[in-house]
């Protein structure tokens, strides 16, 4: 697999795709299929929470694409020369059946639906500051496999997989947000950096998710939308010591000259100059 090189600063962050043409979000049902898994997912016009944006097919396809030996391409990826046997030893690989994902920002719980149904982990948290349509689209779609459904509409079982939604608004502390919920081990971040004044925001409880779990993996898919959403970002990740790795457009079947796909982890180096190549 090629990767982007690891950050000498972040002027080496690679640079921002260019910004996306207006975009008209229609409602509609759309039929989608991910892992030989087909789903329906309902798509409303009055807020752009509630829509399917390219990012999220492109992180499909890449899961796709790798099936279930996902965890060993990051190993890959981010394992490089520089890192010690502490970071080779938190990317070992492990099944997806044993992973507990958590997804910031949601949507319309159309990543998560078809993970859930067509790589069934251990556990798939939902959250969103609203969570209604995610609520819909996966009782539509996933209740209809539960055995355990005791009519708590936020928490059931599908499958082999144990679905939790959860209302989180990123300006609430992330102490709070979480009280109820699993410790990932992988963190979803699909179309959240967006906003400037939701950076800092984001940011904390990316931090703070991985400081629960050192050795958590985050898959970043980010549509440029912003001339300042790129560099402000990531250097608040390097800063807190993350090693941050883009995927090349030639290792993706799906593709868009406006989004990036980037893996994240949590270094334990004392020197920052350490994460760099």
């Amino acid at each position: 697999m090629n990767t982007a090189p690891g950050n000498t600063s972040v002027d080496k962050i690679p640079p921002p795709p260019p910004l996306p043409p207006p975009f008209k979000i229609q409602p509609t049902n759309y039929n989608l299929n991910y892992f030989n898994c087909e789903f329906c997912i309902m798509q409303r016009n009055d807020n752009i929470t509630n829509a399917m944006w390219n990012s999220g097919h492109i992180l499909l396809k890449y899961l796709e694409q790798s099936n279930n030996d996902y965890i060993t391409e990051i190993t890959n990826v981010i394992a490089s020369k520089d890192t010690t046997s502490d970071m080779n030893k938190a990317l070992e690989k492990y099944s997806m059946s044993d992973t507990v994902i958590l997804e910031l920002g949601a949507g319309v719980g159309h990543v998560g639906i078809a993970i859930s149904l067509g790589l069934q982990p251990k556990e798939y948290i939902f959250t969103d500051y609203q969570t209604d349509e995610i609520r819909k689209n996966v009782i539509e779609n996933m209740v209809m496999c539960d055995d355990k459904f005791d009519g708590d509409q936020n928490k059931f079982t599908c499958g082999n997989t144990k679905v939790n939604i959860v209302n989180v608004d990123w300006k609430h502390s992330p102490e709070i947000c979480y009280n109820d919920s699993s410790v990932p081990d992988v963190l979803l971040c699909i179309d959240c950096v967006w906003i400037s004044d939701l950076y800092i925001p984001l940011l904390n409880h990316i931090l703070y998710l991985s400081e629960l779990n050192p050795n958590l993996i985050i898959i970043l898919a980010h549509e440029h939308r912003q001339q300042d959403s790129y560099k402000d970002f990531f250097k608040v990740l390097i800063d807190n010591n993350m090693i941050v790795r883009k995927i090349y457009d030639e290792d993706l079947v799906a593709k868009s000259p406006i989004v990036g796909l980037f893996l994240i982890c949590k270094t334990k180096f004392d020197d920052k100059t350490r994460l760099m190549e």
